[in-house]
C-alpha cells in the first residue's frame, strides 16, 4: 500500500480496503509492528491493547481517530503513532481546532498569499497543511470544527489539494490524518454537529484511550516514572499507593501528574502522612465539596480543612506524639505559643 492517504475518491476507497485486509491480517496472526512509546505503558492489560493496535496502525497509513476523556494522553499517542509510520522523517504538525476562532481556521490550515485580508503579512503564510506535507496533521478537538471548515476539510481529504485563503490557484499535499476529541463522534453527527461524509473519512480506524481509573495497575509505573525523572527520591508506601489508586482521577494522567508536581514541590524530602495526601488529592477536584472534619468539636465538624490545614494538623497531631501528650513539650516542637497552640489543638479535634 502507498503512503499517501490523500488521494481521488476511487483510489481512496481501494488503498482503505486494502489496508483494512492487511490489519486484519496482522491482527490475526499476532505479529505486530515493532512500536515505540515515549511514555509509560504499564502492566494494564487495557492500555497494552491500545498500544497493540497502534503499532498495526502506525506503518498502515489509514486516518486515525483517538478518542478518550481529557488527559488521558491523546497527543501523546498521536505523535507515536508517526514516529512508528514510513512518514517518521517528514513534519508532523499539530492543530487544536478547539483554540482557534472560527475566522483564522482557514488561514491557519491553509495559509493565505499576500494582500488576502486586512492584516495579512506582505509575504503570505504557509498553512499547516503544507508545512505536515509529506508528514502526519494532527487535529485535535476535532469536533469542535465549525460547519464551513468541515466542507473545506472533506475538499482536502477526497482531492489532496486545498486553496490557500485569498489564493486563485490550489496546491497539492501528502498528509496523514490523525484527529482527536474526548466526544463521541457519532453523537456529533446525529445532532447535526459534524458532517456524516466527514465522519466516514476520519472514522476509519478509531482507537479508544482508557481513564486512568480504569488502568489502576499502571499506578505505581507511573509515579516512579514521574520520581525518575524529575530524581526525587521519597518513599512511597503501600498506603501512600493506595490512596493514588483509590482516587477516581477525573483529569486522567494531566491530572496525576500536576498532582505530582505538586507534592514533590511542597514535599521535597519525604512525603506527608497517607491522610495528607488523600487531601491534596481531592482538594483542586471541581466535583468535590467541602471536606468535613468529623473527629471532634463543633468548630471542626463545620469546617473544612485546605491543604495547608491538613499540613499544620498532622504537624501538631505528630509533635503531641512525639512527646508523649505534654503539651509543653509539643509546644516548643513546633515553636508555637501557648495560647494559639491550645487554639490549634481545639480547632482541629486534638485535644
Amino acid at each position: 500500500m502507498r503512503g499517501m492517504i490523500l488521494a481521488k475518491g476511487g483510489i481512496f476507497m481501494q488503498e482503505l480496503e486494502q489496508s483494512k485486509r492487511e490489519t486484519r491480517t496482522h491482527v490475526s496472526s499476532e505479529t505486530l509492528y515493532p512500536f515505540h512509546f515515549p511514555g509509560v505503558t504499564g502492566e494494564s492489560t487495557a492500555f497494552r491493547n491500545v498500544l497493540r493496535q497502534a503499532a498495526v496502525l502506525a506503518p498502515s497509513g489509514l486516518p486515525v481517530h483517538l478518542t478518550g476523556e481529557t488527559g488521558t494522553g491523546k497527543d501523546l499517542l498521536a505523535k507515536a503513532i508517526h514516529l512508528n509510520s514510513p512518514r517518521r522523517n517528514r513534519p508532523y504538525v499539530e492543530v487544536n481546532c478547539g483554540a482557534l476562532p472560527e475566522n483564522l481556521l482557514a488561514s491557519e490550515l491553509f495559509g493565505y498569499v499576500p494582500g488576502a485580508f486586512t492584516g495579512a503579512g506582505k509575504a503570505g503564510a504557509k498553512g499547516k497543511f503544507a508545512a505536515a506535507d509529506g508528514g502526519t496533521l494532527f487535529l485535535d478537538e476535532i469536533g469542535e470544527m465549525p460547519e464551513a471548515m468541515q466542507k473545506a476539510l472533506l475538499k482536502v481529504l477526497d482531492h489532496g489539494r486545498f486553496l490557500p485563503v485569498g489564493a486563485d490557484q490550489d496546491v497539492a499535499c501528502d498528509v496523514r490524518i490523525v484527529t482527536a476529541t474526548n466526544q463521541d463522534l457519532r453523537t456529533l453527527v446525529q445532532s447535526g454537529c459534524l458532517r456524516a461524509d466527514l465522519y466516514y473519512r476520519l472514522y476509519v480506524s478509531p482507537l479508544f484511550l482508557p481513564p486512568l481509573r480504569e488502568r489502576t495497575e499502571d499506578m505505581k509505573a507511573l509515579v516512579t516514572w514521574y520520581k525518575n525523572k524529575h530524581r526525587w527520591n521519597v518513599r512511597w508506601s503501600d498506603d501512600h499507593l493506595a490512596e493514588m489508586t483509590g482516587y477516581d482521577w477525573p483529569g486522567n494522567i494531566r491530572q496525576l501528574l500536576h498532582t505530582l508536581e505538586r507534592l514533590r514541590i511542597f514535599h521535597p524530602q519525604e512525603l506527608p502522612s497517607a491522610e495528607t495526601l488523600r487531601g491534596l488529592i481531592r482538594e483542586l477536584d471541581p466535583r468535590q465539596e467541602q471536606r468535613v472534619c468529623r473527629e471532634a468539636g463543633a468548630e471542626t465538624a463545620s469546617k473544612s480543612l485546605t491543604y495547608r490545614e491538613q499540613l499544620e494538623r498532622d504537624e501538631l497531631k505528630q509533635a503531641l506524639a512525639a512527646s508523649g501528650g505534654r503539651v509543653q513539650a509539643a509546644m516548643k516542637l513546633v515553636g508555637m505559643p501557648r495560647s494559639t497552640f491550645y487554639r490549634k489543638i481545639k480547632k482541629y479535634g486534638l485535644d
